[in-house]
């Protein structure tokens, strides 16, 4: 489907003098194309993505995990930038179920496209009741690497205490090649603390990172409670900022919650308060203030995106801006996707023109839909996107069911344009892999086009 929404006046458009090459303008949210992508492996159903990437090719990667029988694998698509099954990937299917042929359990969350274009996969495997963290490693055909680790993945337990279930949320690969992934680790009962690793290039644990490549860290605000990562960040300096949630057992409600690390997996003491920094502003509802991403500006600025409590049974997605020595917030902007609570950012991106794209959940009119908002970098809304409130919503009314689409992932391409990533509802538990591309209209490079025309490409659909 392609919607127009003509931007620039059409009656600058000379159709005699008109060339033929449409350019690719930036975006202003309007909806460009769209897709699902089922497994459907058996059993439930539920296909479940939870990040994209895109190649410099223009090809697009998701990731996530589907269902079958009961069980859980990790699973990979590949589209081609129309966004049709890519033929060259996963045996001529564009698509692979349980990468590197691993047993039962398996759940992807993360990815990394390397500069040579293998693929790097983070997630959990939970096996007896136990769950670790698993990164895996994949060729540019999504076969298994195996260079890579131990036949292509690197399994990495804490066993810290507990129930040992530790969960892998989120991960990204610094200058040098190393992987940090990061999520939650179990210890006893209630307490639960963020967990960092840090994998060399070819999948070891890296001894330089606390000497066994693994860090915790805890809150414990008021008691031993639940600190848990969901989005990592490497600053200008090297340093890894990690971010999510802890929570308050005396507020009763989740805390914005943020760490920073020196290269060694030290705390790094010029961040907040020894390395580490709670924000809560408790407004509404059950307080609850959770980070799902991270991102860092060229001059050290923290972003982050998640969602509030408001007021009772009201949230709203939020961002945080924030000093880069962790010393004060520098702002707080909050809103809906769609017409009301609830709305949940899940990812975030900082774009080249200095404008911050976040994209999730929102709530039409019966049904969740996929949510995306741009702000500038001061945090008021994008007056360009689209029809000046700066936010947009998407439903793709799939199927017989109740039409709850999820957005869990966004990322630019490479002419700038907006791919959001999540999960479409068939039919309950019937769940696909959905993707939305946004794109401003299309016009004809005559040379009366009128406005800032930097950002324009040079490539179309």
């Amino acid at each position: 489907m392609v919607v127009l929404n003509c931007r620039v006046v059409c009656s600058v458009l000379l159709g005699g003098l008109a060339l033929a090459m449409p350019l690719a303008a930036v975006d202003d949210g309007s909806y460009l194309a769209h897709g699902t992508v089922a497994f459907d492996q058996g059993g439930d159903f539920g296909d479940y993505a939870y990040d994209i990437t895109v190649q410099p090719d223009g090809k697009i990667l998701i990731v996530g995990t589907v269902a079958a029988n009961g069980a859980t694998f990790a699973a990979i698509t590949r589209l081609l930038p129309g966004g049709g099954l890519d033929a060259t990937f996963g045996g001529g299917t564009g698509r692979v179920v349980n990468p590197c042929s691993l047993i039962f359990g398996s759940e992807a969350r993360a990815m990394h496209l390397l500069a040579n274009g293998k693929i790097v996969i983070a997630g959990t495997l939970s096996v007896a009741g136990v769950q670790d963290f698993l990164v895996w490693r994949l060729l540019a055909d999504g076969s298994c690497d195996t260079s890579f680790g131990e036949f292509g993945i690197r399994l990495i337990p804490f066993d810290r205490g507990g129930d040992n279930l530790d969960y892998a949320n989120a991960m990204v690969v610094d200058d040098l090649g190393r992987i940090v992934v990061v999520g939650s680790v179990d210890f006893n009962g209630p307490d639960v603390d963020m967990g960092v690793v840090r994998l060399t290039s070819d999948g070891a644990l890296d001894t330089s990172f606390s000497g066994d490549g693994k860090v915790t860290v805890s809150f414990d605000i008021a008691d031993f409670n639940a600190d848990v990562a969901e989005g990592v960040a490497i600053d200008g300096y090297g340093r890894i900022l990690v971010a999510g949630r802890a929570f308050d057992s005396s507020g009763g409600g989740y805390d914005s919650a943020f760490a920073r690390l020196r290269d060694d997996g030290t705390l790094d003491g010029s961040f907040g308060a020894g390395g580490k920094l709670l924000v809560s502003f408790d407004l509404g509802g059950a307080n609850g203030e959770y980070v799902n991403d991270v991102a860092v500006w060229a001059d050290g600025e923290i972003v982050s995106a998640g969602s509030m409590d408001t007021g009772p049974a009201t949230i709203k997605w939020a961002v945080l801006r924030i000093a880069p020595n962790g010393s004060q917030v520098l702002g707080l902007h909050s809103g809906y996707f769609g017409f009301t609570s609830p709305a949940i950012a899940r990812s975030l991106v900082l774009q080249p023109d200095g404008k911050i794209l976040v994209a999730g959940r929102g709530q039409g009119i019966s049904n969740f839909d996929f949510g995306i908002a741009r702000l500038l970098r001061n945090g008021s809304p994008d007056p360009s996107f689209p029809f000046g409130t700066g936010v947009t919503s998407f439903d793709f009314n799939a199927g017989p069911g109740n039409h709850d689409d999820i957005g869990e992932a966004v990322t630019l391409d490479r002419d700038g344009r907006i791919l959001v990533a999540g999960s479409v509802e068939f039919n309950s538990p019937d769940f696909d892999f959905g993707w939305v591309r946004l794109d401003s209209s299309y016009v004809f490079a005559d040379g009366f086009e009128r406005g800032d025309l930097r950002g324009w490409g040079s490539s179309s659909p």
